[in-house]
């Protein structure tokens, strides 16, 4: 019970702390914008695909339950991203959607971030990807 209050408390810390960074820092509605934080080592690994066809590659890794971890870039189209957590550690992953297109790979959705919680022994991947801009529908 003291590890689901725990990770409940993280998961909610690291929302608010993305909800806390989405109002500081890169500005504009393109902005990608991924958090993370855990216990232990873990390690999350992302490659971005900018408009411009440049790639952008980020490693974050921490160590203890201070470490975080933010990705912040513009002009970005999709992500493809590894994580991996020790088998005595957690990572809490949050996505800022506020003003942006992107499709929130994970199932836990709260004031525009969504999230997602990894347990101990995790690894895995996930992608990020911009939705394709819908023009209005014409109607007669």
């Amino acid at each position: 019970m003291r590890h689901i209050l725990k990770s409940t408390f993280a998961l909610t810390s690291v929302l608010a702390l993305a909800a806390t960074a989405s109002a500081s820092g890169i500005q504009g509605g393109d902005a990608f914008k991924l958090q993370m934080a855990g216990q232990s080592s873990w390690e999350v690994s992302c490659v971005l695909a900018q408009g411009d066809g440049d790639r952008v590659s980020s490693h974050q890794r921490g160590r203890n339950e201070q470490d975080r971890g933010r990705v912040m870039a513009d002009d970005i189209l999709n992500a493809q991203c590894s994580y991996a957590v020790p088998q005595t550690g957690m990572l809490q992953v949050s996505l800022d959607l506020s003003g942006t297109g992107f499709d929130c790979p994970f199932t836990t959705v709260e004031d525009g971030v969504c999230g997602a919680h990894f347990a101990a022994g995790q690894e895995g991947s996930f992608s990020i990807r911009r939705l394709p801009e819908t023009g209005e529908a014409f109607t007669n």
